[in-house]
């Protein structure tokens, strides 16, 4: 649903290349619900559905990531990068917050984007936090 607060795209010129329905096949190729826990699979589930309105765009729209406006393709292009262990972070680090998250979508949208480039680090800290190395 897209409302002005979560408003995806941007009318521009360019045109979709798939429909939801194959872009959420996609996506759900490329993220396999069956390695998250249970209780988390409607949450990663949730994520699929965000990657896949992306994948659904025309590459020239504007996606807002933290407020700045990139092209669907060039989000589209780092989704696409995302495995399981990035869904995962983006679940437990929402889990952490401590303060209202009032636009969960928006929210979202840009921590998957996020999740490519602060995953290494993520894991380094956790390792450093449970002791492994």
């Amino acid at each position: 649903m897209i409302n002005k607060y979560s408003e995806v795209c941007e009318k521009g010129p360019g045109r979709v290349t798939v429909g939801f329905t194959e872009a959420k096949r996609i996506a759900m190729a490329q993220i396999d619900l069956r390695e998250f826990e249970e209780k988390d699979r409607d949450f990663a589930y949730e994520l699929i559905m965000i990657i896949a309105e992306v994948y659904s765009l025309p590459p020239t729209c504007s996606v807002k990531i933290d407020g700045e406006k990139l092209s669907a393709g060039t989000v589209g292009e780092v989704y696409s990068s995302l495995g399981s262990d990035h869904l995962k972070m983006c679940i437990e680090n929402f889990r952490g917050v401590n303060y209202e998250i009032k636009h969960r979508k928006s929210y979202f949208r840009t921590a998957l984007y996020n999740s490519l480039f602060e995953f290494e680090s993520y894991c380094a800290n956790a390792a450093g936090r449970y002791g492994l190395k």
